[in-house]
């Protein structure tokens, strides 16, 4: 016996498929959930401010932050060409799936302080960016639009 999930951004698909003695009877099953929420405004402002200590990076709210769970931080080497995951500020929120609404704390941070033990490099420059994300309400996570990116390096330690 094979089943596979398959979760997408609008759609979960579940096939089992049996395989018995040569004949390859199937079922599959669909549900389709289409999303009807927006994603959420980009983080505005975005700022990175360099002092002894590291790099303070700092955002406004994203726009309706009331229903934004969590903010992404994404950064990238100068001379790399793609932002990976750096880190993630989320609330502790509940999102209630039938209602589509999430109630988190009005104050959700919108800053992340940056030092030498987050794996950066002394000296090195790199470009950083945020992202707003929220869930619409087929439970799948929407991202903003990302922010404009900032420049920074960290300084000698």
């Amino acid at each position: 016996m094979v089943f596979a999930v398959v979760k997408c951004r609008w759609l979960t698909l579940a096939v089992l498929a049996v395989l018995i003695a040569g004949a390859l009877p199937w079922s599959a099953a669909a549900q389709a959930c289409t999303a009807t929420t927006d994603p959420p405004g980009k983080p505005t402002n975005f700022t990175a401010t360099v002092n002894e200590e590291g790099i303070l990076l700092q955002w406004d709210a994203a726009a309706e932050s009331d229903k934004v769970f969590k903010y992404d931080i994404y950064r990238k080497e100068e001379t790399a060409n793609v932002f990976t995951l750096f880190a993630y500020i989320q609330s502790v929120g509940l999102y209630e799936l039938e209602t589509n609404t999430y109630s988190s704390p009005p104050d959700l941070p919108t800053w992340v302080a940056v030092n030498k033990y987050d794996h950066v490099e002394s000296g090195q420059t790199y470009d950083f960016v945020v992202v707003a994300v929220r869930m619409d309400n087929c439970g799948a996570d929407q991202e903003s639009e990302p922010s404009d990116a900032v420049t920074a390096t960290f300084p000698e330690f």
